[in-house]
């Protein structure tokens, strides 16, 4: 089975074999220092003004490490890149220990959550909103791939 250099990347971010060529060593390293400069700037308290608050920021930036359950759009071609993230409790709680640094009510937001959607916008903006409920955040996510797929055909029509 023929991997991609994208696929070795993630393989050795996450402990599996190192990639051997020059360009998926290039990406692993670009995507660890990467990864390294999100944590550190979660950690100060450095957050970027493209968020709203800090809570939103580190979810984003779980996000980047793989955690989506689905993905649609993109924010570089627009209009918007869109990341689905299910079951809160278990997604935040067991994913890294940044999560002992938010304040106990953002804690308390995203282990009950059901869930969140996080839009990136093409000006680089990023927005999450938090569901209460699995059948709200799923009517949300069927809504924008909805929406997501008509803005395609529509586009390819222009």
């Amino acid at each position: 089975m023929n991997t991609t250099a994208d696929q070795r990347v993630r393989d050795a971010m996450y402990g599996h074999d190192i990639p051997a060529s020059n360009e998926a060593h290039h990406k692993l390293r670009v995507a660890q220092l990467a990864r390294q400069q999100r944590l550190v700037a979660h950690l100060t308290g450095d957050t970027m003004s493209k968020f709203d608050s800090k809570l939103d920021e580190y979810v984003y930036a779980v996000s980047l490490d793989g955690m989506c359950d689905d993905e649609i759009g993109s924010s570089s071609e627009g209009p918007a890149w869109y990341g689905l993230m299910i079951h809160g409790h278990t997604i935040f709680q067991d994913h890294d220990p940044c999560l002992e640094t938010l304040c106990d009510s953002d804690q308390v937001k995203l282990t009950d959550c059901a869930g969140v959607i996080i839009r990136e916008s093409t000006d680089g903006f990023v927005y999450v909103t938090y569901y209460d409920t699995q059948k709200e955040l799923e009517s949300e996510w069927e809504r924008l791939e909805y929406d997501m797929q008509h803005a395609e055909v529509a586009n390819r029509q222009n």
